[in-house]
């Protein structure tokens, strides 16, 4: 008789099997109903192609009295893991609910999750970026620490088996039968079952968790570049124009012939994703912006202080009332002389920005930077020397009452926008 799945429609205890979900040399994983809740479950059951054969009235036997051993050996390693997961609770690792024997075999009973698997991903767009596949690979292997913590052993990480539900996050599945393949060669995947990218540990049943770790570094591999397989060192090369040079190292140690020269767990593995993707976030948050005063082009502020720190004012000396006449008009002579000068520097710059690349002539450029820097010089000398004319008594024509009337116009024009004081 072959060995085949059960009908659906076909109940186990209380559990109705809907569908097939998939097949393995190690077991058969339903979709089932529980007719109590009339909730959907996953029920793995343990069922190996090796050793046992499926019987007319659905019961599992050995094939064969020689294989009688190795089948209630391999029966009581499952049961004894699926009840170990039982007690582990990680978001990212599905949940074991119960075992249930039935069948004279067992049957794990699962949380049923729904998404979509990784290839399936993989096959709809390609690529992850590097924020994406970072967070996958941190959040797997939060769950392999606890499974590895507990001395179990996935051995068949694979796309397929990691599910990527609708909130974007990882779930690792099909934990059913995980050490039965270490207890016997016969179990042990040959290479025509492994996938691409399978240790060579595996092959000789020498697994550990650096087998579940180059496991899941074959898969990030394949990932990030886009295809099935392993492949050259130049298209991994090639890679790195979209993925950074250290998520590639990291994710390279993982794929070291040698089980030593890889990460020594899952936990410092973690470590280092951990560290690229603080990497990712710290070069993908934005700047903070300067302050506009200290924008290119930007005025600084006029008032820097509040009105209540002015300082304080030093006392003025007594002006004579036969000198402040003299000293209006010295007054509107200066402001005259400052404001030609003002004009004349915003010309010459008006000029080279407009006529940028005309020469100006030397010696006409140092002519003005000459008047430049006199002109205060002399405005203050004409200060000086009017007032010694007035100390001395020697006054000068009285000036016309409408000379002066421009003055408080000139004054006014020049103070700043909002001052309020002189």
């Amino acid at each position: 008789m072959k060995t085949r799945a059960l009908e659906p429609g076909t109940s186990i205890a209380w559990y109705v099997v809907e569908s097939v979900l998939g097949q393995g040399s190690l077991g058969v994983t339903y979709l089932a109903r529980d007719t109590k809740t009339e909730e959907q479950i996953v029920l793995k059951e343990y069922l190996p192609a090796a050793y046992a054969l499926r019987q007319l009235d659905h019961s599992v036997r050995p094939s064969s009295v020689e294989d009688a051993q190795e089948f209630e050996l391999g029966l009581t390693h499952f049961v004894e893991e699926a009840e170990t997961l039982r007690r582990i609770e990680h978001p990212n690792i599905v949940h074991v609910e119960d075992v249930l024997e039935a069948n004279h075999t067992a049957y794990v009973l699962m949380t049923y999750e729904q998404g979509e698997s990784l290839d399936a991903v993989l096959a709809r767009r390609g690529l992850l970026s590097e924020t994406e596949l970072v967070r996958i690979a941190i959040a797997v292997l939060g769950g392999l620490e606890k499974v590895h913590a507990a001395g179990i052993i996935h051995r068949d990480i694979r796309e397929c088996n990691i599910l990527i539900r609708e909130d974007g996050s990882p779930v690792l599945l099909d934990f059913g039968g995980t050490r039965v393949g270490l207890f016997k060669r016969k179990l042990v995947l040959s290479h025509r079952d492994q996938p691409a990218g399978i240790p060579s540990e595996q092959l000789r049943s020498d697994s550990g968790p650096w087998t579940d770790i180059h496991a899941l570094g074959a898969i990030l591999y394949r990932t990030l570049i886009g295809k099935g397989g392993l492949r050259s060192a130049q298209e991994a090369a090639r890679a790195r124009s979209s993925y950074s040079p250290a998520l590639l190292n990291v994710i390279e140690r993982a794929l070291a012939a040698k089980p030593e020269d890889r990460p020594n767990s899952v936990t410092e593995w973690r470590s280092e994703f951990e560290a690229v993707q603080q990497s990712v976030a710290m070069s993908e948050a934005p700047t903070e912006a300067a302050p506009e005063a200290a924008a290119v082009g930007q005025p600084l502020p006029l008032v820097a202080v509040a009105a209540d720190t002015e300082p304080e004012r030093r006392a003025q000396p007594e002006i004579p009332a036969t000198v402040a006449p003299h000293i209006e008009q010295l007054e509107i002579v200066v402001e005259s002389m400052l404001e030609v000068a003002q004009v004349s520097v915003a010309s010459t710059s008006r000029e080279r920005s407009v006529y940028p690349l005309v020469p100006v002539p030397e010696q006409m450029r140092r002519a003005r930077l000459r008047i430049r820097a006199i002109s205060p010089t002399v405005a203050f000398l004409c200060v000086a020397v009017f007032l010694l004319v007035a100390m001395l008594g020697q006054h000068p024509e009285p000036v016309q009452e409408s000379h002066t009337a421009p003055s408080s116009n000139l004054v006014a024009a020049t103070q700043p926008c909002g001052s309020g004081q002189l």
